[in-house]
């Protein structure tokens, strides 16, 4: 997945983890309340933008499976993640029904506000 940008970096993983047979991969992390991804959108009621969730689920895919995105998949942004929020998991489970896909979900305290999958 190319042309996101400079990249924001999130704070430290709280958890990582991953598993086999299928591939699947967790990340918890800190949800950067005063952070760079807040300013600008949108002043009077910050959230979390979607791009920041697809980041945060390259940084797993990357980290944790050593796997780069290629294409995204029927995405969908289920919620707004506001700063109030204190964890993000992103959750990568290997597809049992395509070779080289995975899908994946961002959760902000437990809501789900992003799905979708992805090639590799």
């Amino acid at each position: 997945m190319r042309g996101l940008g400079p990249r924001i970096p999130f704070p430290f993983a709280l958890q990582a983890g991953y598993g086999e047979a299928p591939m699947t991969a967790e990340l918890v992390t800190e949800n950067p309340r005063g952070g760079l991804w807040y300013r600008g959108h949108f002043p009077s009621m910050p959230v979390l933008p979607g791009v920041a969730m697809l980041d945060l689920v390259e940084t797993a895919a990357r980290t944790l499976l050593s796997v780069d995105i290629a294409e995204l998949h029927r995405v969908r942004f289920k919620a707004m993640v506001r700063p109030e929020a204190a964890t993000l998991r992103v959750r990568i489970n290997e597809s049992e029904t395509a070779d080289a896909t995975y899908d994946f979900t961002v959760e902000a305290d437990g809501v789900l506000a992003c799905a979708g999958s992805f090639s590799a």
